[in-house]
């Protein structure tokens, strides 16, 4: 009787064997998701390795093109603070080549004025003027002194003789004016006191020339 008994006609051992049927089956759906959410993991571990890589590179750009822009920068700097130099230089010399012209300014003023002083005193007909005036001023000086009223004449027409040859020489100053006439009134009051001495001296001949 023993070896007729079928082991799935055993109420015991049919509801053990279900679960751990069950079991096992539960177990491999959550080892199966248990895989899937590993390789989930990998794929965001990847993930997160290639977007680790990629932000090590901007990374690395970013410090590449900020060195850059550092040197760059550097550059500009030395070059606009040499550029400021040579224009500071610029400026002194510049500084420098204004008061050398003022200085060359006041040496060309200086033989201008040496020149206009050489051209005045070598004025043509200038010379005769003045020689002129110094005739006309002696001559009406000596013509208060009486007989020497005679050399008053004489002065009078060498300065009005000096007076027209200054004249056409082409000098035309107030020297050569003032010459002839002063020349002219030492002729003209030389000959009126040289002709009242002349009778002055008749008259006083003549009275003298009764009284005997």
């Amino acid at each position: 009787m023993a070896d007729n008994i079928n082991p799935n006609d055993n109420p015991y051992s049919q509801p053990g064997e279900t679960q751990n049927t069950q079991y096992q089956q539960q177990a491999n759906q959550y080892q199966q998701a248990g895989q899937q959410y590993q390789q989930q993991a990998n794929q965001y571990q990847q993930a997160g390795q290639q977007y680790g890589q990629q932000a090590n590179q901007y990374q690395q750009q970013y410090r590449q093109q900020g060195q850059q822009y550092g040197q760059q920068a550097n550059q500009y700097q030395q070059q606009y603070r040499q550029q400021g130099q040579q224009y500071q230089q610029y400026g002194q010399q510049n500084q420098q080549y204004q008061q050398y012209g003022q200085q060359n300014q006041q040496y060309r003023q200086q033989p201008n004025q040496y020149q206009n002083y050489n051209n005045n005193s070598s004025e043509p007909g200038k010379g005769t003027a003045i020689g002129s005036l110094i005739c006309g001023i002696i001559a009406v000086v000596l013509w208060f002194f009486g007989y020497s009223s005679v050399v008053s004449l004489i002065l009078g027409i060498v300065g009005i003789i000096l007076a027209s040859a200054s004249k056409k020489a082409g000098y035309v100053g107030g020297m050569r004016t003032a010459g002839f006439v002063l020349s002219l009134i030492g002729l003209i009051g030389g000959a009126i006191v040289l002709i009242a001495c002349i009778a002055c001296y008749g008259a006083v001949v003549g009275a003298l020339g009764g009284l005997y």
